[in-house]
């Protein structure tokens, strides 16, 4: 299948990126950015983005690509960080911006660039950046500037075979006037990857892979009622035998009213039949007396959660796989995204550290 390959370098939204695009019907994967691009890394890949960063490409342990990346043979689209370290790498000048862009602004274009084929001559766009782009690197043009005149965006010239296009801002946010259609541009136009993708696909690879790993052996889920667990409990209930699927809620006295009535009406629709519903609310409020810090809050939820779910399922599900859900955006927020260079900006407990 046709797929575009993001490298993450630690940005907030480098899942965001690859969303956008699988919505678009183009099936997208996230990789390190410093994954080898050679064999079956690149096999089918149709193009690359390279996605922004907290770091400044001069910062020491700066994100990294292979050096291979304009050489791969594909199209290669940068997000923010991810053109300032292609043109930093390429010998273009990137230096600290004598005016930080954070927030909405103004872009125009430069020139005819297929990014922007279907985009107004100006459009508004959404920036978080301190550095810029001074000077772009030779074989390179530059095809928009923002309304502080600072470089927008930057392309590969016609005499360059890198075809290497830049962005200083974010099209993968709402912000940004259709970065939608400057997304679709580049993974579909650009790149020829075909839209054939769906999340109907994926439930039906979800359902064949839980089959072919649990086999017979039970699983146990710790179900809130939030997205993530739920998905994996209605995953889990249409890959096995519900008999099969051992479902453990944890009533912390920290719900929203009725919500464990709610939850126990979900279930039931969703066909479980093996669901334990523990009502441990003053153990969580006890734990919690007095404590104000919220990163000691989380810590303590985190803990008693484990503690909880060891006492009640014990030596009664014997041999079990133990599944969770887990947002990406959990994932993102205690810095254990698929790379390693993204900041944590609160621990989450259902996120190992």
């Amino acid at each position: 299948m046709d797929t575009i390959l993001v490298l993450d370098c630690g940005g907030q939204t480098c899942q965001l990126i690859a969303r956008r695009i699988r919505e678009l019907g183009v099936y997208t994967e996230v990789a390190p950015s410093d994954i080898l691009l050679q064999g079956d890394a690149v096999a089918g890949v149709k193009g690359i983005v390279v996605s922004g960063s907290p770091f400044s490409v001069h910062d020491q342990g700066a994100p990294q690509t292979d050096s291979r990346l304009l050489d791969v043979g594909v199209p290669v689209l940068g997000i923010c960080y991810g053109m300032q370290h292609v043109m930093h790498r390429a010998g273009g000048r990137v230096s600290a911006n004598h005016v930080s862009e954070y927030g909405r602004s103004a872009v125009t274009q430069a020139g005819t660039s297929p990014l922007f084929a279907t985009l107004a001559r100006s459009f508004v766009s959404w920036m978080s950046h301190g550095d810029a782009v001074e000077e772009v690197a030779v074989g390179f043009d530059i095809s928009a500037r923002s309304e502080h005149q600072s470089v927008a965006a930057v392309e590969s010239s016609s005499a360059n075979s890198a075809h290497f296009y830049g962005l200083q801002f974010h099209p993968e946010v709402t912000h940004t006037e259709n970065g939608v259609d400057i997304l679709r541009n580049f993974a579909v136009d650009i790149c020829g990857a075909s839209s054939e993708w769906s999340v109907a696909q994926m439930q039906e690879q979800a359902v064949e892979e839980i089959r072919a790993q649990v086999g017979a052996r039970p699983v146990v889920l710790m179900f809130s009622g939030g997205v993530d667990s739920a998905v994996v409990a209605a995953l889990l209930l249409a890959a096995l035998p519900a008999e099969q699927v051992h479902l453990l809620y944890v009533d912390t006295g920290l719900m929203r009213a009725g919500e464990t009535d709610e939850v126990r009406r979900m279930l039931a629709a969703m066909g479980a039949t093996n669901v334990r519903i523990v009502a441990a609310e003053a153990r969580f409020l006890d734990a919690l007396a007095g404590v104000e810090e919220p990163e000691r809050k989380r810590q303590i939820v985190g803990d008693l959660f484990i503690e909880v779910q060891a006492q009640e399922i014990g030596n009664e599900v014997t041999d079990a796989f133990l599944a969770q859900g887990t947002l990406y955006t959990d994932l993102i927020e205690s810095g254990c995204g698929v790379g390693n260079k993204a900041d944590i900006i609160k621990s989450h407990h259902n996120v190992a550290s």
